[in-house]
C-alpha cells in the first residue's frame, strides 16, 4: 500500500546519506589558526606575502603547470596562475571545475605592477597618464603580429588542456586576436604581457621597485579580489 515505505529505496538512502557522511568527515576544515596556502607561479609569492592577507600564505611553484597539478591533486591547497594566451569561456570552466583555483584577468603578475591605474595611485611627480596609456597602446600595436604568430603554440603546454574528459580547451582561441586588435587597454590586457613585450624606459626615471608598485590600495584591492578576501 502507498502509505507503507519502500524497503528497498530505504536501504538506497541508508547507503547516500553513508556515502554523503563519508565525504563530509573528508573535509578539512579551515580555523581561525590555520593559513590557506595558495600556490603561485616563480617569485610571485614573495611580493604577495607582504600585502597581509590575513591566515593566507602565498607558496611558489615552478610554473603554472605544478601550480595547476598541485591544486588537482590537493583540493585542501589553492592555486594562483597568471592568465596567459586562456580565453574567457576557459577561466570560466577551470574556475567551475576547481574552485580552489584562481586565475588572473589579466595576462601576468606585470600587468597589475604597470597599470595605470596602480601608478596613478603612487602620486608620481611629472607622470602623464595619458602619455603612459598611449605608450603602452603603440608598444601592444607594435607586437600585435609577433603576439599572435605564437600564442597557438604556447597554449599546447597548457596543463590544463591536457585532460581529454574535461573539455576546457575552446575551439575559439582566435578570441585572442581580437583581446590584441582592441585599443582598450582593459581588453587587450587579457593579452598582451607587460612583462615581456613593453619597453619600460618611458618610466625609469621613476625608479619604480616591484616592493614600490605593490604598495598601492588598488593592487591590494585587486588581488583581493582576484582570491575572493573582500
Amino acid at each position: 500500500l502507498p502509505k507503507y515505505f519502500d524497503n528497498a529505496k530505504l536501504s538506497e538512502l541508508y547507503n547516500e546519506k553513508n556515502l554523503l557522511d563519508q565525504k563530509l568527515d573528508s573535509l578539512i576544515s579551515i580555523n581561525d589558526k590555520e593559513n590557506v596556502i595558495v600556490l603561485c607561479e616563480n617569485q610571485n609569492s614573495v611580493i604577495l606575502n607582504k600585502l597581509g592577507f590575513e591566515n593566507v600564505m602565498f607558496s611558489p611553484e615552478k610554473n603554472s603547470n605544478s601550480v595547476f597539478i598541485k591544486i588537482r591533486n590537493n583540493p585542501d591547497k589553492f592555486g594562483l596562475r597568471d592568465r596567459d594566451y586562456l580565453v574567457d569561456c576557459e577561466i570560466e570552466k577551470l574556475q567551475k571545475q576547481y574552485s580552489n583555483y584562481f586565475i588572473l584577468g589579466y595576462y601576468c603578475f606585470e600587468n597589475y605592477l604597470y597599470h595605470p591605474n596602480n601608478l596613478i595611485e603612487l602620486s608620481l611627480k611629472d607622470f602623464n597618464l595619458d602619455d603612459y596609456l598611449s605608450e603602452i597602446t603603440r608598444q601592444k600595436n607594435s607586437n600585435k603580429n609577433k603576439i599572435i604568430s605564437i600564442y597557438k603554440k604556447a597554449r599546447d603546454s597548457y596543463e590544463e588542456f591536457k585532460i581529454d574528459s574535461e573539455k576546457i580547451k575552446s575551439n575559439n582561441c582566435e578570441q585572442i586576436i581580437e583581446y590584441l586588435e582592441s585599443d582598450d587597454l582593459e581588453i587587450f590586457f587579457k593579452a598582451f604581457s607587460m612583462k615581456d613585450y613593453f619597453n619600460k624606459k618611458c618610466i625609469e626615471k621613476f625608479n619604480l621597485t616591484k616592493d614600490v608598485l605593490s604598495s598601492t590600495n588598488w593592487f591590494k584591492g585587486e588581488f583581493s579580489k582576484i582570491i575572493k578576501m573582500n
